[in-house]
């Protein structure tokens, strides 16, 4: 736990009933070893009851939890923004320590002999985090839409469809988004974009479905009139809509890992090339633990090579002459 007071005396009255709500909600998230949005934690607090669910409430648990964790009653490591991270170029100090820290970035391909290949494609970039160690884990690529992909990474996908396709390979996505008017229709849009492309595909929503709204009764927000496909959704779904985030990342997790666990037809295959690349991830670092050694013989073994090439020339010339020595003796 990594609580820090950075200022005394923060912490309004007002902000003292939302943490101590949102401390057994944290520590929940914690223990299945999830860190949470802001977005997140307001929504838990509207399915259980806590607070409406409106743009002013968010704002106030917003700010509770900026002066919780200023004051030193919130633990800095449970919460996270996913949408803004800085990124760097990796650095060591040593070149055996990059061969340990790669171990652990090789990679096979456990779908190479599979059916079809998975990709799991999710409406918002800030659930990315959510799901990329269950994808990682079961080798699924994944891919934030940001809303309505562009024509030019739709163009880029259907050219992959098509190379796995060239190779005997089916093709599914998996898609993920809320369940909302222009979230129905995104789906849809895809759909249409991809086979405008000519791609052969399968496409599968496996989130946010009204059987999951049903099951889990996520809080609901009310329809926009603004959006120009509400009139539609409307009639099909009344005047409330879900939005993804909603969900649990436990649930949203179990719901991803079933579907691209279904997607495996040969799960013997599939487990072998796990086999290889912890293999492969153990050479790596036998080569790490030992880099002064292997480098040093890497060295001898440069000046032998050297040397073998002198010594083949050497042999060459040798023979040259001794067949222009019969040369001459059959001239005479």
């Amino acid at each position: 736990m990594t609580k820090i007071k950075y200022v005394s005396g923060c912490v309004r009255k007002g902000d003292m009933a939302i943490i101590v709500k949102a401390i057994p909600i944290l520590q929940e998230y914690a223990d299945a070893g999830y860190r949470v949005t802001l977005r997140q934690l307001h929504y838990q607090f509207v399915t259980r009851g806590y607070m409406p669910n409106t743009k002013a409430t968010y704002t106030k648990i917003c700010e509770a939890m900026q002066r919780g964790r200023m004051g030193g009653m919130i633990d800095w490591n449970v919460i996270e923004d996913r949408t803004r991270i800085l990124r760097s170029r990796p650095r060591w100090d040593d070149p055996s320590d990059i061969l340990a820290s790669c171990a652990d970035c090789f990679h096979v391909d456990y779908w190479q002999n599979q059916r079809q290949r998975v990709e799991l494609w999710i409406e918002k970039d800030a659930l990315l985090g959510v799901i990329e160690d269950t994808c990682e884990n079961w080798d699924c690529p994944y891919f934030s839409c940001r809303g309505y992909p562009s024509t030019s990474e739709l163009h880029e996908a259907s050219r992959r469809i098509k190379r796995f396709n060239a190779r005997g390979q089916g093709f599914k996505i998996l898609y993920c988004g809320d369940h909302d008017p222009s979230g129905l229709n995104m789906g849809e849009a895809i759909t249409q974009t991809l086979m405008d492309f000519g791609a052969k595909f399968e496409f599968k929503r496996i989130a946010l479905n009204m059987e999951q709204i049903e099951r889990l009764k996520p809080p609901p927000n009310i329809v926009k009139d603004s959006d120009s496909r509400t009139k539609e959704y409307r009639k099909l779904y009344g005047n409330k809509c879900w939005e993804l985030d909603t969900l649990p990342p436990k649930e949203l997790n179990e719901i991803v890992e079933t579907e691209i666990i279904d997607s495996i037809d040969d799960m013997d295959d599939f487990e072998y090339h796990r086999e290889d690349e912890v293999e492969g991830r153990d050479r790596l670092r036998v080569v790490g633990k030992h880099f002064d050694e292997a480098h040093e013989w890497a060295a001898t073994c440069e000046d032998d090579d050297c040397d073998d090439d002198d010594f083949e020339e050497d042999e060459f010339d040798e023979g040259d002459d001794e067949e222009e020595e019969e040369f001459e003796d059959e001239e005479e």
